[in-house]
């Protein structure tokens, strides 16, 4: 009996982060064509403990439906999730960032400057990205399929651009944005979700390690709120090694030891500043480089150069970097061989117990 030609518009069902949903009869053709193809990342490590934040955040966006909140420390995943599960699912995707010097209007519509053909110049206003995403995504069936809406650093948000938003943020068939240059509300298609991430909540930053606002606590109430927390060390290891193919267990356990002490020795000495998988990536790709080229000639040795391309140059005063990479000396000395699958894989910092 000949195979069944694949169908890209049957109904499949998968399971990501333990929540089973259908994936949407959408080609990737049909999502590049309209730019809203979210990207996954080869390695994501999935979370089905419950309760667990991943989870939560997959249980929100596929399940309740609801409009969702993340917040947690640089690196911890907070956009990768989502942009995942929308590749998972095969949802169309749209990202949008609060930056510095950004307009969220120019989200809603847009006005630009077109020449004419007597060759002068004309004012002509066009639907802006966010606009075009509540209002969905039209499949080659002919479908409308709502958005989800990555609203990246809202905490980052000037008030005049979330006020923007609030409307947009209702529940069923009410929700629409403003479009403030030519007049009148744009609907939002129902089902839309909107995600936004950030590294603080309502009560800010007390500590001052981020250019962030406080959430007006009537816009937040309008999402599900997350906490993101950063990946165990076993995880962070199983990432690294899946990320650097070439680290073994030991190196790659040795990279998440100084980060993990690294990240305790800046709490201590109450320092601006975060430590990541990001941070990981970087002393990984860079210890592997530090030894092809013959600069370093130990794993060790490596590490530890490595480190200083993310301690060095984050602080003006020189002594800052000194004492982290400093208190990397006692696991440094350890040696891969200590770091083997033997190792105490407490969360209590190595340091401590030298």
């Amino acid at each position: 009996m000949a195979r069944q030609a694949f169908n890209p518009h049957s109904v499949v069902t998968k399971s990501f982060c333990g929540i089973a949903d259908a994936v949407l009869p959408l080609t990737d053709s049909e999502l590049l064509a309209q730019n809203a193809k979210a990207n996954p990342i080869k390695n994501f490590m999935e979370d089905k403990k419950a309760g667990n934040w991943k989870m939560m955040t997959t249980f929100c966006m596929l399940a309740t439906r609801v409009h969702t909140y993340i917040q947690g420390v640089a690196g911890s995943g907070k956009d990768t999730i989502v942009e995942q599960i929308c590749a998972e699912f095969r949802i169309p995707f749209k990202a949008f960032a609060f930056k510095d010097g950004i307009n969220a209007n120019n989200w809603v519509c847009r006005t630009e400057l077109r020449s004419t053909a007597n060759g002068g110049t004309e004012s002509v206003v066009s639907d802006g990205e966010l606009a075009k995403a509540v209002k969905g995504f039209r499949g080659q069936d002919g479908k409308l399929y709502p958005y989800v809406i990555l609203l990246s650093d809202m905490d980052r948000a000037r008030p005049q651009d979330l006020e923007i938003l609030r409307n947009a943020l209702q529940l069923g068939n009410s929700a629409y944005l403003i479009d403030n240059v030519r007049g009148g509300a744009i609907p939002v298609l129902p089902g839309t979700i909107f995600v936004a991430t950030g590294n603080t909540g309502v009560d800010g930053d007390p500590n001052g390690t981020m250019i962030a606002n406080p959430i007006d606590a009537s816009i937040i109430n309008r999402f599900a709120r997350i906490r993101a927390e950063l990946p165990t060390k076993d995880q962070e290891t199983k990432i690294l090694m899946a990320d650097h193919p070439r680290l073994d267990k030991p190196q790659a356990k040795m990279i998440v030891e100084c980060l993990d002490v690294l990240r305790n020795t800046i709490k201590t000495l109450g320092l601006p500043l975060e430590v990541s998988l990001r941070d990981a990536n970087i002393i990984a790709k860079s210890a592997l480089g530090l030894l092809d080229r013959g600069i370093s000639k130990a794993f060790n040795e490596a590490v530890r150069l490595a480190i200083t391309l993310v301690v060095d140059g984050a602080f003006k005063d020189p002594r800052n970097a000194e004492q982290l990479v400093g208190a990397l000396d006692p696991i440094i000395k350890l040696g891969l061989a200590d770091l083997g699958d033997n190792q105490n894989s407490s969360s209590q910092c190595p340091i401590d117990t030298i």
